[in-house]
């Protein structure tokens, strides 16, 4: 590879003199990346490469503090000439360099796989054919190979995540930030009502002289068990507000229901078409009757526990429910996952002619959207353990909340500090709190709180309406955390429209690794 005419229509240069008294050796097709430290005069600057600082002398108009990638084209008469890499021409040369070793692991250079290779040398992860194919298979699970995916399967397999469809789509769905769990839960309310309204509809009283008819003519009777929501058990879950009833799910489905089977060949007898249509209607009534009575309110309880319920007039008492309710949503979010597909997978079964299948479509594709966002937010915080990555610096945790009938996302954002102590042992930590609200907007407080009894506070909303809104009643805040013993600094409102979304998880794409001499593939 002749890379010296790869960059010849490039006539930044960058004289280094000296460089080997000051113990630096360079390598003629090496690339470097530096920084400007200084500018001087008489085209001078102070230039940090290899972690020393050096003087050069340029023909590039660079800038304080700018990164530059640089190869070292040729050395002589004393003097070090280094040739600045645009964008363009570097990715042309890591190709290049790519793509060769790939041939030497016999794998072919195209480009899928140089783009496979990029994001596994970019994660710290070795090239090698298995680890290529592991990377195509999770990128075929989420459907093409694109950066997206790419960043996506990059970093699960950074993280040691399995790769399996659930896992990956959930993630991807997650990152994504759309549907987010208040928008879920509109929804999911919208359809499970206009359900319920239409099936109590369509259903009619049993025809028992029909039923009575039939079991006389020999057609088997076939039991479907269907989960039936019991209310002393409902009332208690209410009541705790907690997310951990798997048993009470489990232990409803003990009610049966007796629906009538038009399949009588087994007997050697052919019931009569009327007894056939009989049947089948009291089948299609039974499960409809199954689905408005049981399994829509059982679907309703789950999301009801998932939301926590914010008046304006809450006293100390109702608080504290809040805060332990909260409490218990986040410690049994694995309980709410199994429990929603549980009610998931009986409503997938349900086979009536009488059912609206539109509406039934969205329900469940819903209720599988809410399950994604449940253990994408999961893994996202299992990925952020031990995590050294400045974008991987936090926990994310967010939730639904009621206020006025209507659900609103409430996002949380804890800073994670490197070390052994948990968040319970740290000293200091830093928490980023929203609240999507109907008349204010995004509403965003940084809170700074120390264990010593000190909290600091900094407002941030998206237009002058709200800021004005909460100077003003900002004292009921500040005495309710003082009643708690707290010293609290208020720093003020910030107005900026763009700070809400900084509070969703994003993947932002890490820096590009670059090595010294060749981009490492290892075999």
């Amino acid at each position: 590879m002749n890379l010296p005419n790869q960059i010849s229509l490039d006539n930044f240069v960058l004289n280094v003199s000296r460089a080997s008294e000051r113990g630096i050796t360079f390598n003629y097709g090496e690339i470097l990346k530096g920084q400007v430290s200084e500018i001087k005069d008489n085209g001078l600057i102070s230039i940090f490469i290899k972690g020393k600082l050096i003087e050069a002398a340029t023909e590039v108009m660079v800038n304080k503090g700018q990164q530059l990638f640089l190869m070292v084209d040729d050395v002589r008469d004393g003097k070090v000439v280094l040739k600045v890499l645009t964008p363009e021409l570097l990715s042309k040369i890591e190709n290049t360099n790519i793509a060769a070793n790939l041939r030497n692991i016999g794998v072919t250079a195209d480009n899928d796989n140089l783009a496979m290779a990029k994001k596994l040398i970019q994660h710290n992860l070795p090239v090698t054919a298995d680890m290529l194919k592991n990377m195509a298979r999770g990128v075929n699970l989420l459907g093409a190979n694109t950066p997206r995916n790419l960043e996506i399967v990059g970093l699960a397999m950074a993280k040691q995540v399995p790769l399996n469809n659930s896992t990956l789509q959930a993630l991807a769905q997650f990152v994504e930030g759309k549907p987010d769990l208040a928008s879920l839960l509109r929804e999911l309310t919208h359809v499970i009502a206009r359900l319920t309204d239409e099936s109590k509809g369509q259903m009619a009283p049993p025809n028992l002289g029909a039923n009575r008819a039939m079991s006389q003519t020999s057609a088997p009777i076939r039991e479907l068990i269907i989960p039936a929501e019991e209310a002393a058990k409902g009332e208690k879950i209410a009541a705790n507000r907690n997310l951990n009833n798997a048993e009470v799910l489990r232990g409803n489905i003990n009610n049966k229901v007796f629906i009538p089977s038009p399949e009588s060949e087994s007997r050697g007898q052919m019931p009569s078409t009327a007894n056939i249509a009989t049947s089948t209607n009291l089948a299609s009534t039974s499960q409809l009757t199954n689905l408005t009575n049981n399994i829509l309110p059982l679907l309703n309880q789950l999301l009801e526990n998932l939301t926590l319920p914010i008046n304006s007039g809450a006293d100390t008492e109702q608080i504290e429910k809040i805060v332990q309710a909260l409490q218990n949503n986040l410690t049994n979010d694995k309980d709410f996952i199994r429990n929603l597909a549980l009610v998931k997978d009986i409503i997938k079964q349900i086979d009536s002619p009488a059912l609206n299948k539109a509406l039934i479509n969205t329900l469940i594709s819903n209720m599988e959207d809410l399950e994604k966002e449940f253990i994408g937010q999961r893994v996202f915080n299992v990925m952020t353990k031990g995590a050294g990555d400045s974008n991987l610096n936090y926990y994310y945790v967010s939730f639904p909340v009621k206020i006025e009938d209507e659900y609103r996302l409430c996002q949380l954002k804890i800073d994670k500090k490197l070390g052994s102590k948990t968040l319970l042992e740290q000293d200091n930590i830093k928490i980023a709190v929203s609240l999507a609200t109907a008349n204010l907007g995004e509403v965003l407080f940084h809170v700074d709180w120390y264990k010593k009894g000190l909290i600091k506070l900094q407002g941030v909303v998206e237009t002058d309406f709200a800021a004005t809104y909460i100077r003003t009643n900002i004292k009921s805040l500040l005495s309710a955390l003082e009643g708690k013993d707290y010293t609290v600094e208020f720093n003020g409102i910030t107005v900026v429209s763009d700070e809400a979304e900084e509070m969703r998880v994003h993947l932002n794409e890490l820096d590009e690794v670059i090595k010294p001499y060749v981009i490492d593939i290892r075999i």
